[in-house]
């Protein structure tokens, strides 16, 4: 079993992603039906 440390809210579990830089941030305003998409696709 691997250890990981036990996740107890989704604010917490952010700050581990952004430790590991595991987590996408889009800084910029988007439609969220169009650019998320074309973002995630262009990476």
């Amino acid at each position: 079993m691997l250890n990981m440390p036990s996740i107890t809210n989704l604010r917490h579990h952010l700050d581990l992603l952004r430790q590991e830089n595991e987590l996408f941030v889009i800084d910029a305003e988007v439609d969220p039906y169009l650019e998320i998409a074309e973002s995630l696709h262009s990476h």
